[in-house]
Protein backbone atom coordinates (compact mmCIF):
# COMPACT_ATOMS: atom_id res chain seq x y z
CA UNK A 1 0.00 0.00 0.00
CA UNK A 2 2.76 2.01 0.96
CA UNK A 3 4.89 2.12 -2.04
CA UNK A 4 1.42 2.09 -4.58
CA UNK A 5 1.24 5.42 -2.50
CA UNK A 6 4.71 6.30 -3.72
CA UNK A 7 4.88 5.50 -6.87
CA UNK A 8 1.71 7.66 -7.63
CA UNK A 9 2.95 10.60 -5.56
CA UNK A 10 6.11 10.54 -7.38
CA UNK A 11 4.35 10.35 -10.50
CA UNK A 12 1.86 13.40 -9.37
CA UNK A 13 5.29 15.44 -8.68
CA UNK A 14 7.10 14.40 -12.22
CA UNK A 15 3.78 15.42 -14.15
CA UNK A 16 2.94 18.76 -12.56
CA UNK A 17 6.43 19.28 -13.02
CA UNK A 18 6.29 19.08 -16.83
CA UNK A 19 3.18 21.12 -16.91
CA UNK A 20 4.44 24.27 -15.59
CA UNK A 21 6.62 26.58 -16.62
CA UNK A 22 8.14 29.70 -15.15
CA UNK A 23 8.61 32.87 -16.37
CA UNK A 24 10.82 35.71 -14.94
CA UNK A 25 9.36 39.23 -14.16
CA UNK A 26 11.45 42.27 -14.19
CA UNK A 27 10.76 45.27 -12.79
CA UNK A 28 11.42 48.55 -15.07
CA UNK A 29 10.97 52.12 -13.64
CA UNK A 30 8.60 50.39 -11.01
CA UNK A 31 6.77 48.69 -13.77
CA UNK A 32 6.26 44.60 -13.91
CA UNK A 33 7.13 43.30 -17.52
CA UNK A 34 7.62 39.69 -19.13
CA UNK A 35 10.12 39.25 -21.80
CA UNK A 36 8.06 38.38 -25.27
CA UNK A 37 8.49 37.76 -28.67
CA UNK A 38 5.82 39.44 -31.15
CA UNK A 39 6.33 37.52 -34.59
CA UNK A 40 10.02 37.11 -33.65
CA UNK A 41 10.75 40.70 -32.39
CA UNK A 42 12.14 41.36 -28.79
CA UNK A 43 9.74 43.01 -26.91
CA UNK A 44 9.01 43.39 -22.97
CA UNK A 45 5.14 42.98 -21.66
CA UNK A 46 3.05 44.45 -18.96
CA UNK A 47 0.36 41.63 -17.70
CA UNK A 48 -2.51 44.12 -16.80
CA UNK A 49 -5.36 41.74 -15.27
CA UNK A 50 -7.98 44.39 -15.71
CA UNK A 51 -7.34 44.78 -19.83
CA UNK A 52 -9.93 42.65 -21.24
CA UNK A 53 -7.79 43.32 -24.86
CA UNK A 54 -4.39 42.97 -26.38
CA UNK A 55 -3.27 46.50 -27.07
CA UNK A 56 0.36 47.65 -28.83
CA UNK A 57 1.82 51.21 -28.77
CA UNK A 58 1.82 52.92 -32.38
CA UNK A 59 5.77 53.56 -32.74
CA UNK A 60 6.31 49.86 -32.28
CA UNK A 61 3.71 48.77 -34.43
CA UNK A 62 5.13 50.97 -36.87
CA UNK A 63 8.32 49.81 -36.10
CA UNK A 64 7.53 46.07 -36.76
CA UNK A 65 6.02 47.17 -40.16
CA UNK A 66 9.12 49.14 -40.95
CA UNK A 67 11.59 46.16 -39.78
CA UNK A 68 9.14 43.67 -41.80
CA UNK A 69 7.77 41.60 -38.36
CA UNK A 70 4.15 42.94 -39.38
CA UNK A 71 2.81 42.84 -42.62
CA UNK A 72 0.45 44.91 -45.26
CA UNK A 73 -1.89 41.51 -44.52
CA UNK A 74 -1.52 42.03 -40.73
CA UNK A 75 -3.11 45.54 -40.66
CA UNK A 76 -6.96 45.87 -40.63
CA UNK A 77 -6.62 49.14 -42.27
CA UNK A 78 -3.60 52.01 -41.57
CA UNK A 79 -1.80 52.38 -38.19
CA UNK A 80 -3.22 54.37 -36.24
CA UNK A 81 -4.51 54.56 -33.02
CA UNK A 82 -7.22 52.52 -32.08
CA UNK A 83 -6.90 50.65 -35.11
CA UNK A 84 -6.53 46.65 -35.28
CA UNK A 85 -3.67 43.81 -36.17
CA UNK A 86 -2.86 40.77 -36.33
CA UNK A 87 -0.04 39.18 -34.44
CA UNK A 88 0.26 36.21 -36.07
CA UNK A 89 3.01 34.92 -32.91
CA UNK A 90 3.14 35.75 -29.27
CA UNK A 91 5.93 33.85 -27.69
CA UNK A 92 6.13 34.18 -23.96
CA UNK A 93 9.05 31.67 -22.01
CA UNK A 94 7.56 28.29 -24.00
CA UNK A 95 4.08 29.46 -24.42
CA UNK A 96 2.76 30.59 -27.91
CA UNK A 97 -0.54 32.48 -29.15
CA UNK A 98 -1.15 32.07 -32.11
CA UNK A 99 -2.97 34.55 -34.76
CA UNK A 100 -3.94 37.37 -31.89
CA UNK A 101 -5.76 40.68 -32.24
CA UNK A 102 -4.16 43.53 -30.67
CA UNK A 103 -5.44 47.38 -30.52
CA UNK A 104 -2.98 50.38 -31.19
CA UNK A 105 -2.61 52.19 -28.76
CA UNK A 106 -1.38 55.95 -27.64
CA UNK A 107 1.00 54.74 -24.60
CA UNK A 108 4.54 53.04 -25.34
CA UNK A 109 3.81 49.13 -24.02
CA UNK A 110 2.85 46.22 -25.21
CA UNK A 111 0.05 44.66 -22.73
CA UNK A 112 -1.73 41.47 -22.68
CA UNK A 113 -4.69 40.37 -20.36
CA UNK A 114 -3.45 37.09 -18.29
Amino acid sequence: MKLKFLFFALLGLITNAWAQSLVKMEQINGVSTVACKINGFDLKFVPDTANTDVSISLVTASEMLKLGYLYEKDLSGPIQIGGEINLSIIEIGDHFLYNTKAIIVDNQTFQVRI
